[in-house]
């Protein structure tokens, strides 16, 4: 069962605030809005973005031109939220939800927990997908997470508590939103073109040539950098060239672990474990001596559990926020060069 909720956002048409359905979806970089919806409420466009996307089942990338549009959410606590959005004809369709027992239902009442307006509807279809670049400012990291007696997870979130987990819609209704890059003839050019193809800025005209120029020196100071050792490539990430000061964000990956030990029982504590552990092993991570000096940048990226009981082999796995950020103050994430965003190639890059 895919994690949806219902919030309230402003019409503009209408002058009120309505209810919408949004899906989350920690896979896509960016957030995304129904052109009906646009067109119905009279949103404007304040951009576009020019992208290479590719379709599940389809060979070719195409070449495509999003317009972009805002959209104001209102949480629980009234707490209004702007959202930057790319326009698209076609989001996910109808989503199903899940049945509620009546063990759910008396789970929920005993504990007075405040459920997003869509939970009690049999399916959805979602206004909004908010991707990772919105997602985790919307999941509420003060709240717990609560596993329903039918072994559903209760995600809380700024509009309310919502489900994921096992579902009882038909095994053969399958829904996805994804993006798939495929190799050409020339591999590096695609892994490149890939994020900023065509990026147009629509005020002060083409920024082709501008992006054409940054893929070279990147690409330039990748090969005069990238290590091959026993053990693997060694590759440094592609700093943009500006001076902006990035902060450790050690508070905020201290906050957000901590949250993580209070709302985690012991089983899901000892699954992050047992991941962190097996990349040890296999040299995916390693330690490092906190209390040794280096004049090297450092950086802590928070993290946290996302928790899939319905599926048969990966159940629980951990993502690495690297667009958390202070207010006003830049993210990790926007200190890359754009070219980083969307590792999502087939062959491996280090």
């Amino acid at each position: 069962m895919l994690l949806t909720t219902s919030a309230t956002a402003f019409n503009p048409s209408k002058q009120q605030w309505t209810s919408i359905s949004i899906m989350f979806d920690s896979g896509a970089d960016f957030s995304s809005i129904s052109s009906q919806l646009v067109e119905e409420w009279g949103l404007t466009v304040t951009g576009k973005q020019t992208l290479m996307l590719q379709t599940f089942g389809t060979p070719e990338l195409r070449k495509t031109t999003l317009k972009e549009s805002e959209i104001i959410l209102r949480t629980v606590e009234g707490k209004e939220l702007t959202v930057p959005t790319l326009q698209s004809e076609i989001l996910v369709g109808t989503v199903p939800k899940a049945d509620l027992s009546g063990e759910d239902k008396k789970f929920i009442s005993d504990r007075k927990l405040h459920m997003s307006g869509d939970w009690w509807y049999s399916e959805v279809t979602p206004d909004v997908i908010i991707g990772a670049d919105f997602m985790f400012d919307m999941i509420d990291s003060t709240q717990p997470q609560h596993k329903l007696p039918s072994g559903t997870i209760l995600i809380p979130t700024v509009f309310g508590y919502s489900g994921t987990g096992r579902s009882t819609a038909p095994t053969d209704r399958i829904f996805a939103n994804g993006i798939i890059s495929k190799e050409s003839s020339d591999p590096w050019n695609d892994f490149w073109d890939l994020e900023n193809a065509g990026i147009e800025d629509h005020a002060h005209g083409s920024l082709n040539s501008e992006t054409e120029r940054i893929n070279q020196k990147v690409l330039k100071e990748f090969k005069e950098t990238v290590q091959r050792r026993e053990d693997g490539y060694y590759v440094k990430f592609p700093w943009k060239s500006d001076e902006t000061p990035l902060p450790t964000h050690y508070a905020i990956a201290e906050k957000r672990l901590q949250s993580v030990i209070n709302q985690q029982p012991l089983e899901v504590l000892k699954q992050i474990d047992d991941i962190f552990q097996d990349q040890l092993e296999k040299g995916i991570i390693e330690e490092v001596d906190t209390q040794k000096k280096t004049s090297d940048r450092i950086h802590y990226n928070p993290h946290q559990p996302v928790l899939t009981p319905g599926k048969e082999t990966t159940k629980c796995r951990v993502v690495y926020d690297a667009s958390c950020h202070f207010k006003n103050g830049p993210s990790m994430k926007w200190r890359w060069q754009l070219v980083l965003m969307l590792c999502k190639k087939e062959r491996a890059i280090f």
